[in-house]
């Protein structure tokens, strides 16, 4: 698929979008029952962040519990580069891994960290650069990973985004964006996906927070008119749903989706309904009017 296939695929005018489960590994790369229960629950496609993870998942592990569950893993996160003990066991597993979900079960996006939050150790991108170049009859695409908790509180962070869409354009890369965490007020959300865009290949949401009520306010403001923007200009790429566990619970047990993500999923996708009938009662409305009246 060429790159301006692909980000016309993520720009139908009404089309719905892929809703993800966003879930994240656990420290040592254990995904618990998360793929069984998004199968129970019908996400029958999801998003997982290895960006936490000292190790990656097992593939003679995971991948037989992905079929069973006929659960496709679509996109991953990974940390741009890994130190410490078994540096190199532990980058053999993260590829192994990622051409596994790749091979047979329709990985489509691996998001790199973007160059400020790569630190110190044994670089992937020597790694991801020979994963991407691959023949294979299966394909992934590689985006930069935006964090709005990194940008929001910046000057200028409108400008960072630009030039980070500007780069993945220089080197036919997509752009991944995650409004997770504690998001600032300042956060411009509608101006930031409109430079984005149509770059723009998967979205990272949280649909709840348990730091008090300004801030869960503040994050479902923003959630909601991301969702809202996206809708309007037709982006139908992937959305993923996190709901993001106790940090140290994290460690050892994987978050499993539940009803609140059912519900989630149910108002991404009303927005969308919403719009595509405001679209179809534009042309509607246009084509029986006659054209004196405007």
């Amino acid at each position: 698929m060429s790159s301006r296939t692909h980000f016309k695929e993520n720009l139908r005018p009404g089309g719905r979008p892929p809703v993800l489960y966003g879930g994240e590994a656990t420290w040592i790369g254990s995904l618990g029952g998360m793929i069984e229960s998004a199968s129970e629950h019908e996400f029958y496609s999801v998003d997982v962040d290895l960006r936490s993870s000292w190790m990656a998942p097992s593939w003679s592990a995971i991948g037989p519990r992905l079929s069973r569950a006929m659960i496709r893993i679509r996109s991953v996160w990974i940390p741009g580069m890994l130190s410490g003990p078994l540096s190199g066991k532990r980058t053999d597993r993260l590829m192994e891994f990622l051409r596994g979900c790749r091979n047979d079960h329709g990985l489509r996006t691996i998001v790199i960290p973007r160059a400020a939050h790569i630190r110190r150790g044994s670089s992937l991108a020597p790694h991801i650069r020979q994963f991407a170049a691959e023949k294979t009859g299966a394909s992934s695409r590689i985006a930069v990973g935006i964090r709005a908790v990194d940008l929001g509180s910046e000057r200028g962070h409108l400008d960072h985004i630009l030039s980070i869409r500007h780069l993945a354009e220089e080197w036919d890369l997509d752009v991944a964006l995650d409004l997770t965490g504690r998001l600032p007020r300042d956060w411009e959300a509608e101006a930031a996906i409109m430079r984005l865009l149509p770059r723009l290949a998967l979205v990272r949401i949280s649909h709840e927070t348990g730091d008090g009520l300004t801030r869960a306010s503040t994050t479902r403001s923003i959630a909601a008119r991301s969702i809202a923007i996206l809708a309007d200009q037709g982006y139908s790429g992937p959305i993923s749903l996190v709901s993001l566990a106790h940090p140290f619970r994290s460690l050892l047990v994987a978050r499993r989706p539940g009803d609140a993500e059912v519900i989630a999923r149910a108002a991404v996708l009303d927005r969308y309904e919403k719009q595509r009938h405001t679209i179809h009662h534009w042309d509607v409305t246009t084509r029986l009017t006659p054209p004196e009246v405007f």
